[in-house]
């Protein structure tokens, strides 16, 4: 297996660590995790990659139909038209909390990881993996790292939901030959997390 392709394992081990060694907030793992997905990113960075030929497709009906289903997507659930506490696991709350002070969260969130992971994920390992691969490494470490926080109920659902956006924005990373339209759309899915726990969040 290509170097970077044994590299996309390496998050699966780190970011559960991270978590159980410093359990009263996750931005160490947060940090760590997405430093090294630069780091990663831009040591496998292409040269050529600054020069690429316009692309033949244009992304923007994929972003625009992305956000617009995330953004209804969450109301929805915000509002309290589809009820999606009984779904919840029950420690969510105290988890929630360990990514104090939320809006630096959420800003940092929607700024610096919907980057970090899509350099990482969606362009240096695809250079040397499949899509396929890509996606289910990806799955993988959200399933190690709900485990830690949430159990096993969490972690297979958020693994099943992680491994088919990697599967989507892969496709949309080779299909356009660029990784911002995943960047963006990544953001609007995250936002759409963001907004339905924000709601949730019991005050105080």
């Amino acid at each position: 297996m290509p170097p970077v392709g044994v590299l996309a394992l390496f998050p699966s081990l780190l970011v559960p660590l991270l978590l159980i060694a410093f359990p009263a907030s996750v931005w160490p793992a947060v940090l760590a995790y997405h430093a090294w997905c630069l780091g990663i990113g831009i040591a496998f960075a292409a040269p050529s990659d600054r020069h690429r030929p316009a692309l033949a497709r244009h992304p923007y009906r994929f972003i625009a139909v992305t956000t617009i289903l995330a953004a209804l997507a969450a109301e929805m659930m915000a509002r309290g038209y589809v009820d999606v506490r009984p779904w919840l696991p029950a420690n969510w709350v105290e988890v929630a909390r360990r990514a104090m002070p939320w809006t630096v969260f959420a800003a940092y969130s929607l700024v610096v990881h919907t980057y970090a992971e899509e350099r990482f994920w969606r362009e240096a390992l695809l250079r040397q993996a499949t899509v396929l691969h890509s996606a289910a490494a990806f799955g993988l470490m959200h399933v190690a790292a709900v485990w830690v926080l949430l159990g096993p109920g969490a972690a297979m659902v958020a693994g099943v939901g992680a491994t088919l956006a990697g599967l989507v924005w892969g496709v949309a990373a080779r299909r356009y030959q660029a990784i911002w339209p995943c960047v963006l759309t990544h953001a609007a899915v995250d936002a759409a997390i963001l907004r339905v726990l924000w709601a949730l969040l019991p005050v105080g």
